[in-house]
């Protein structure tokens, strides 16, 4: 690791009160439930108009509502 860059996580650890290796912890705890969120995130977005990912939101409750009646 470049002593610079080593140097900028010691400073971090040391404004917040905390050692390094506590503070790289918490580095990696927080991106391991960023790239979480990325995947759910990606799971659930909606998909664009016309994607040929299935059905629209309104064409999903039109079938549902028919289907109903």
């Amino acid at each position: 690791m470049p002593d610079e860059v080593r140097e900028a996580l010691i400073e971090a650890a040391r404004t917040q009160g905390v050692s390094l290796q506590q503070y790289l912890l918490g580095v990696l705890e927080q991106e391991a439930r960023n790239a979480r969120r990325r995947r759910w995130l990606t799971d659930v977005r909606p998909a664009a108009p016309g994607d040929g990912r299935g059905e629209s939101a309104t064409e999903l409750i039109r079938r549902d509502r028919d289907s109903a009646a």
